[in-house]
């Protein structure tokens, strides 16, 4: 798992209206369930599109 750069999450280069490829996520994988320190990890992912009645917040 590549390691994620958080001194960038707050600079957004996308337009209104338009979103970015990737953000940053805490993220808990079925492999590291378990203690929270443990679980939660920081990791780069695909931004998901929202679904019907969902708004995305940045």
């Amino acid at each position: 798992m590549a390691s994620v750069d958080v001194t960038s999450v707050a600079d957004i280069t996308v337009e209104p209206g338009t979103l970015p490829e990737k953000m940053a996520a805490w993220v808990i994988r079925q492999e590291r369930e378990g203690e929270p320190i443990d679980a939660f990890q920081l990791e780069e992912i695909e931004v998901p599109e929202p679904g019907p009645f969902e708004v995305t917040v940045r």
